[in-house]
């Protein structure tokens, strides 16, 4: 694709979290310099731009006829974010594996790279602290083993077709949206509960800049490069227990701490064992929040580049803390909605 060609890109999960901050920053565009088709569900309010045309259909149930509308013969990049992250394994087996293996068997030869949103959960439920794109994968959930899955015919795919694809795993997303992370963990934190030492340390990105990183990918992907593999996405400097607290603190009204409750793979593993769906549940809540999760994000920041990584964390979750605060406000926000470990894993 020439320098000076508009962007085009096909987008599924659109109107998800991350969905629709990318459609957030697309229409930050100039006119003419990029465009996107999107695969919703239904014809959805909020996606009227000029830049945006929604093509009704989904995963798994892609039809010949819905696939022919969403992929364009011009040259473009498939971003794809759809995915079933609550619910039962069937279900990530059909929507996350099924539903994934359906939309690249549908690929055009004009699709020249793609992006694909997956999670840090697929190295597993122990604590990782500093790993790199290197350390092995050891996916413990059901939905993390789709995510892997999924992960994996993203990338035999585009070996195939010898074009670039980038797997991209964040820990915790947070900011305009966010019904899961920061509201999870302020439930704990008015319930004065910090799980773990409050020291260990998570990545986390905003999702406006989440999606700014997958634009710029887009980019590169459609100058021709063929990238392949998966990138973590955080900023640079991970965010601790402690500090997300601190960082609710500054809109909400937060009792002391009365209950620092330990955290150890050996006992939540224990617990995982035990024929009970809600002890598995919880187990898997506890490691998720009370163990450290931090990745490297030098090969992205090598990509991106380095600024838009090197925020403090603590200012942008903090930021994330006042939208949340705002949303609170509202008599239709409801936390009871989310789950108390925040992100599902």
């Amino acid at each position: 694709m020439a320098q000076d060609s508009p962007l085009r890109l096909v987008i599924t999960g659109a109107t998800g979290f991350t969905g629709r901050a990318l459609l957030r920053r697309l229409a930050s565009e100039p006119r003419g310099l990029v465009s996107a088709r999107a695969l919703v569900r239904r014809d959805p309010d909020g996606l009227a731009a000029s830049h945006l045309t929604p093509v009704p259909g989904s995963l798994p149930d892609l039809s010949p006829d819905c696939a022919a509308q969403l992929f364009p013969a011009e040259p473009h990049v498939l971003v794809h974010l759809a995915g079933h992250n609550v619910g039962r394994p069937a279900d990530f087996q059909r929507v996350n594996v099924e539903g994934t293996r359906q939309l690249l068997s549908a690929l055009p030869a004009s699709c020249v790279g793609i992006v694909h949103g997956s999670s840090l959960s697929v190295l597993g439920q122990a604590a990782q602290e500093g790993v790199d794109e290197t350390e092995p994968t050891a996916p413990q959930t059901a939905l993390a083993r789709s995510r892997l899955a999924a992960e994996q015919l993203v990338l035999e795919a585009a070996q195939a077709r010898r074009i670039g694809a980038l797997v991209l795993r964040p820990r915790f997303v947070v900011g305009q949206g966010d019904a899961a992370t920061l509201p999870g963990l302020l439930r704990l934190a008015r319930q004065g509960v910090v799980l773990g030492t409050g020291q260990q340390r998570w990545s986390v990105i905003d999702v406006d800049d989440y999606a700014e990183v997958i634009l710029r990918l887009c980019r590169r992907l459609s100058m021709g490069s063929v990238m392949r593999g998966p990138l973590h996405v955080g900023y640079s400097r991970p965010i601790s227990f402690d500090e997300v607290r601190s960082a609710l603190g500054q809109s909400f009204e937060l009792p002391p701490v009365r209950w620092r409750i330990p955290v150890s793979i050996r006992a939540t593993r224990w617990m995982a064992r035990l024929p009970l769906s809600g002890l598995r549940g919880l187990a898997t809540r506890m490691e998720l929040v009370g163990l450290s999760h931090h990745a490297r994000t030098t090969r992205l920041s090598a990509v991106v580049g380095a600024s838009l990584l090197d925020q403090d964390p603590r200012v942008v979750v903090a930021r994330a803390a006042r939208h949340l605060c705002g949303a609170a406000a509202s008599p239709t926000f409801q936390t009871s909605s989310a789950s108390s470990s925040g992100t599902p894993t």
